[in-house]
């Protein structure tokens, strides 16, 4: 099942699928809008980055909420009702992100909330990576960070705080944003029982230049940003 499948298979009654091409170059675009003609599509003329491009889509969204997903993701067909039913209760709450599990090893846990960041190293760990899910964080509850792969976001929370930074261009935008979104006072926070399988490798793999570029690169910008304020 592809990413666009699992959306039209979800139960919550009311929400558009709005895709963004940051300017592929490896298949047309235009395949999407003629599989799936009942989305919005956001063409970018150049790859502007990840905050961007979710930008470019937030910017198109209707709604009263936000979710941004990776085109890597698959959701459960449940996984939108209790993200939308923890922001209906808690108003406080300016950010949301489901339990995530690694799509390859659908028993592993990829993300169930966040560290905080380490004010030296600019370093946090994602809680539950890579441990097998015994239901051992089958409880909501507040976090440092959302997760950029799955995160929902009250569009009335973007109005006040702003959207991503486009400082960032790749890494470290989203947990720039957490912080944006707490400064205003909201929290954060992880909900267990919604799920969204991510694609990404269990492994960590080699680290390419421009990854390795980015990450210190950013390091560098969310601290300025953020630690030294």
């Amino acid at each position: 099942m592809c990413f666009y499948q699992s959306l039209n298979k979800i139960t919550y009654p009311n929400f558009e699928i709005i895709v963004v091409d940051n300017a592929s170059t490896k298949d047309d675009p235009q395949i999407i809008k003629q599989k799936f003609p009942g989305v919005v599509f956001v063409k970018n003329p150049i790859n502007y980055g990840f905050a961007a491009g979710n930008n470019f889509g937030i910017m198109a969204a209707r709604g009263k909420y936000v979710m941004l997903l990776n085109f890597d993701t698959e959701v459960t067909e449940n996984f939108l009702e209790p993200l939308v039913d923890k922001l209906e209760e808690y108003p406080i709450f300016g950010a949301v992100s489901p339990k995530i599990r690694f799509f390859h090893t659908p028993d592993t846990i990829q993300y169930a909330g966040y560290t905080t960041m380490n004010p030296f190293t600019l370093r946090n760990f994602a809680i539950g990576s890579r441990e097998v899910d015994n239901g051992q964080y089958d409880s909501d509850y507040e976090t440092a960070y959302a997760h950029g792969a799955a995160m929902l976001v009250p569009m009335n929370v973007i109005k006040k705080i702003g959207m991503m930074s486009y400082s960032f261009f790749l890494y470290y935008e989203e947990a720039d944003w957490c912080e944006r979104i707490k400064r205003a006072g909201f929290r954060i926070c992880y909900v267990h029982n919604s799920l969204v399988y991510h694609k990404e490798s269990i492994s960590t793999g080699k680290l390419s230049p421009m990854k390795i570029y980015y990450l210190n690169r950013n390091r560098i910008i969310f601290m300025r940003r953020n630690i030294l304020v």
